[in-house]
């Protein structure tokens, strides 16, 4: 994994705050060779409702503790800089996973299900801001530490698809989203 594939990572997250409307358009996934780890697309009638909640986390994360790194002048340039980013990065992604953990077993409602989503949304962009600031700097990080953190990404990835499924299966069991199921399974059909 590069820097560039780290990027696409954060790129990706950050696509899911630009739905503003169900009928718009879709918004451009990084392609194959950047995305090196997809996650399962969200439903746009989840990403919709939750714009402004996604906006807030970017907001507090990507862009008022790590300066919004766009562009390799703000990422970390020396090895004091990344265990810098690193550690702001872990301290992120500790809190998150927690409140994922907390969550995941639990949630019974709408509104956990909600917290949920977005415990797992702030997990993911927290991981790739680690992601990226990891493989930034000069001299490089030690291969040991990259393995390792490569290894963390992906159980990373893996609880926020573990969340988002959870959060999915309960928001499904609930009576009106039943309904709601089959009035969408008519429409099209003159029903």
């Amino acid at each position: 994994m590069t820097r560039v594939n780290a990027a696409a990572d954060i790129e990706d997250i950050l696509r899911d705050s630009k739905y503003t409307e169900l009928r718009g358009g879709d918004v451009n996934r990084p392609d194959s060779h950047r995305l090196v780890t997809p996650t399962v697309e969200i439903r746009k009638t989840t990403l919709v409702p939750y714009r402004e909640d996604l906006r807030r986390i970017i907001e507090q994360i990507f862009k008022r503790k790590f300066g919004t790194p766009t562009n390799t002048a703000k990422l970390p340039q020396t090895s004091s800089d990344r265990s810098d980013w690193l550690a702001r990065a872990t301290r992120e992604i500790d809190s998150a996973r927690a409140a994922v953990h907390e969550l995941i077993d639990v949630a019974r409602s709408p509104a956990q299900a909600k917290l949920l989503r977005l415990a797992a949304y702030r997990l993911k962009l927290a991981r790739a801001i680690h992601t990226v600031g990891l493989l930034s700097g000069k001299p490089a990080a030690d291969e040991t530490e990259i393995q390792e953190a490569l290894r963390e990404r992906l159980r990373d990835w893996i609880l926020h698809e573990r969340a988002w499924n959870a959060a999915e299966n309960l928001t499904l069991r609930r009576p009106s989203a039943a309904e709601e199921g089959e009035y969408c399974s008519l429409e099209g059909y003159g029903a």
